[in-house]
């Protein structure tokens, strides 16, 4: 079975959390590209850009998302969040890799000089 459900992001500011909610894909409109996938095996990690206005300033999120495909009974490629244990360092890669694309390139702090 395939995982629909959308993470609520307590822990992010509103303004965040209302864009991120917003920009999940419905039937209804059309889903956002990643900036970039990173993929081994059937586990994928996905980059987004997502844009919100907080106090009149326009601001740019990166968030990360994960899955893994299967083939269901009928033959059908679904996604879930779900990992079997030999999927888990597959997971870790292409998550790691995420992180290393968004603190190594242009989202990172220009201030960091390259820490």
């Amino acid at each position: 079975m395939t995982d629909k459900t959308t993470p609520d992001y307590t822990d992010a500011p509103p303004e965040i959390s209302q864009a991120i909610r917003e920009s999940t894909t419905t039937q209804e409109r059309h889903m956002p590209q990643p900036e970039i996938t990173f993929r081994h095996g059937l586990c994928s990690a996905s980059v987004f850009e997502q844009d919100f206005e907080r106090d009149g300033e326009k601001l740019t999120v990166q968030t990360v998302t994960f899955q893994r495909s299967y083939l269901d009974k009928e033959g059908n490629w679904q996604q879930t969040n779900s990992l079997k244990v030999n999927d888990i360092p597959k997971a870790v890669l292409v998550l790691q890799k995420a992180y290393e694309f968004l603190t190594s390139n242009s989202f990172a702090d220009p201030g960091a000089n390259g820490e």
